[in-house]
């Protein structure tokens, strides 16, 4: 399970979009420099690769999130997220991992939706009761419980979104 421990300052992120062939997109957001060896929870459903979240061993900072949009077209619908919010860096639980396993991974479901402008990555049947805010572009959600529960990319650019349109998936 992908908790949140507690919430550190702000840091700029950059992401992109990375076509990998027909109905295959590459999301990736990097936060900040990364470990050599972070530890990743892996949150797949044995139809495609996970979503990849890589954190650091030592403070449990997210260094990456990695999302494989892959024989699926998001769904184009609103989507309501009043929910608390703040700034900041998630920072993570640990004490799932070690030096000898630094992979965890868990069955679970990630529905995509596009409105037009933002693409929301929503776990199934984890409802988001907060929203973190780790730059102006890229939102982590949890439940009120404090696991992880989804993602938003946010003002997505042109060049972004035509790459979905390119590949079939929005």
């Amino acid at each position: 399970m992908l908790k949140l421990a507690t919430v550190s300052y702000t840091r700029d992120a950059s992401r992109r979009f990375e076509v990998m062939g027909r109905r295959l997109v590459v999301l990736r957001v990097d936060i900040g420099e990364g470990h050599l060896s972070p530890y990743h929870w892996i949150l797949e459903d044995g139809r495609k690769p996970g979503l990849d979240v890589a954190l650091s061993w030592v403070d449990g900072r997210l260094y990456y999130f990695k999302f494989f949009l892959m024989n699926e077209r998001a769904d184009r619908q609103e989507v309501d997220l009043s929910v608390d919010s703040m700034p900041g860096l998630p920072m993570f639980e640990t004490n799932n991992w070690s030096d000898n396993q630094p992979y965890v991974f868990e069955q679970g479901i990630i529905d995509s939706v596009f409105n037009g402008r933002n693409l929301f990555l929503l776990r199934s049947g984890y409802p988001s009761a907060l929203c973190i805010k780790v730059c102006p572009s890229f939102d982590l959600l949890f439940t009120s419980q404090r696991e992880f529960s989804g993602a938003v990319v946010r003002e997505m650019t042109d060049a972004e979104i035509q790459s979905l349109k390119d590949t079939g998936v929005a």
